[in-house]
C-alpha cells in the first residue's frame, strides 16, 4: 500500500524544510534547490506512473505520435514551470496540507514532443510562463505558441 497524497505532501514538506534549515545555516543553495527539485519529481511526479507514460496528459500531437508507436520524440514537461512554482512550495512547506493544495494546483506534468519544446523555447517560454498569465495557469505557455493539449 502506497502513503497517501498527504503523507507525501508532509515528506516532501520535511525536506523543504530541512533544506530550509541548511540553508539558513549557510549551505549554499544551488545543491538544495536540486534537492527540492529530486523530492518534487520522485516523490510526487512519478508517485504512481512512470515519467512518460501514457496515462499523463499529452499534446494532441505528442498523444497521435504514441499512438504510431514511437517514443523517442516524447518529452516530460512541466506546464507550470519550476521557477513559477517552486517558490510557492516553499513558502508552503510549514503545512502539509497547503504543500498538498499546491503540488495539486501547481505540478501538473504533460508530455509533448521535441518540437514543441523547441517552440516554447523559441517564444522564451522555457522557464517562463507568458505575461498576465495567472501562476496556475496549466496551459497558458502552450496555448500562447499553439499547441493543443488534452484537458488535464
Amino acid at each position: 500500500m502506497r502513503p497517501s497524497d498527504l503523507e507525501i505532501a508532509s515528506a516532501i514538506a520535511g525536506v523543504f524544510r530541512s533544506v530550509e534549515m541548511l540553508h539558513s545555516a549557510g549551505w549554499r543553495d544551488g545543491r538544495g534547490a536540486k534537492i527540492r527539485r529530486e523530492a518534487v519529481h520522485f516523490l510526487w511526479e512519478t508517485r504512481d506512473v512512470p515519467k512518460l507514460s501514457p496515462h499523463r496528459p499529452h499534446s494532441i500531437r505528442a498523444r497521435e505520435y504514441r499512438r504510431s508507436g514511437d517514443v523517442g520524440d516524447l518529452r516530460y514537461e512541466h506546464s507550470i514551470p519550476l521557477a513559477t512554482y517552486m517558490p510557492i512550495l516553499r513558502a508552503a512547506s510549514a503545512d502539509p496540507h497547503q504543500m498538498l493544495s499546491a503540488l495539486k494546483l501547481y505540478v501538473r506534468p504533460v508530455i509533448v514532443l521535441e518540437e514543441e519544446c523547441r517552440l516554447l523555447s523559441r517564444a522564451g517560454l522555457n522557464s517562463l510562463l507568458p505575461a498576465g498569465s495567472e501562476p496556475h495557469d496549466a496551459l497558458a505557455r502552450y496555448a500562447s505558441v499553439g499547441i493543443l493539449t488534452e484537458a488535464f
